[in-house]
């Protein structure tokens, strides 16, 4: 592994913790914005890596190594954070490439990221705020690419247009609507893939 002149010893200066149920992508930008460089920038070097948003569906032992070696976070940990525990299951898709959902509410955290959830083709509705997901940019229609988006923009602007995904308008779902049976149903195979807790 090819050590950045900057970093010295073996775990990272700066480290930021993976969130509950993030998507590796998303961790991944993180950990490269904390040191003001863009993903593929920091990323290509250490790992080698052209495809960023590939990684997220099978991760490589040479990625997973500088990972556990720059973060200390263990392997199988790492390893949860992709796709590949969905194999069988719808992923959100726009031809050949994948999508990642949003939930506009979500995004308003102090520290927005992106879930492994909302890469699911059966996740349409959040299942904290019971808000729609969105699949693209609002203003602009551009599908979510945060690792493209420039340092000065959060992690939940748009990187086309710079739109603040987080200041989307969400449509919040009723206990009593109709579309609360959506949730259940969603709620319940997440579960039976081990995304939520029974």
């Amino acid at each position: 592994m090819t050590r950045p002149p900057f970093l010295s010893g073996t775990i990272w200066p700066l480290h930021p913790r993976p969130l509950p149920d993030e998507l590796l992508s998303s961790w991944m930008a993180r950990i490269a914005r904390a040191y003001f460089a863009r993903p593929h920038s920091f990323w290509h070097p250490l790992a080698g890596i052209s495809q960023f948003r590939a990684l997220d569906e099978k991760i490589s032992p040479r990625l997973l190594d500088v990972l556990h070696r720059g973060t200390g976070i263990q392997p199988g940990q790492i390893r949860a954070m992709t796709l590949g525990s969905f194999a069988g299951f719808g992923l959100l898709r726009n031809g050949n490439h994948p999508v990642i959902a949003f939930c506009p509410e979500c995004l308003k955290d102090p520290v927005p990221f992106y879930r492994r959830t909302w890469c699911l083709e059966f996740v349409t509705v959040c299942a904290i705020h019971h808000a729609d997901l969105q699949e693209s940019c609002p203003a602009c229609g551009a599908l979510i690419r945060f690792e493209q988006a420039g340092i000065n923009l959060s992690m939940a602007a748009c990187h086309n247009c710079g739109c603040d995904l987080a200041a989307v308008a969400a449509s919040a779902h009723q206990p009593s609507d109709p579309l609360a049976a959506v949730l259940l149903h969603q709620n319940y195979l997440a579960r039976q893939i081990g995304l939520l807790q029974p």
